[in-house]
């Protein structure tokens, strides 16, 4: 089944972790990284894009593969 991509933002807040934010988004730290290009752990204000699937279509980028994909 095909799925259209949203994206939620979340501000990065004082003492949290990539594993904790992932978690409250039901994301792996895989997809967030990815997602945001992400080559350190994230600073604290920095404002992460969050992917959410819903609807029968997924409007793919280029690249883009399985795992990325809502977290899977």
């Amino acid at each position: 089944m095909l799925k259209f991509q949203a994206y939620n933002y979340y501000v990065v807040k004082e003492g949290q972790t990539l594993q904790e934010i992932a978690r409250a988004y039901h994301l792996s730290c895989r997809a967030i990284i990815r997602e945001n290009a992400l080559q350190a752990p994230p600073q604290v204000g920095q404002v992460l894009y969050m992917p959410t699937c819903f609807g029968d279509f997924y409007l793919a980028k280029e690249g883009e593969d399985k795992a990325l994909l809502c977290g899977s």
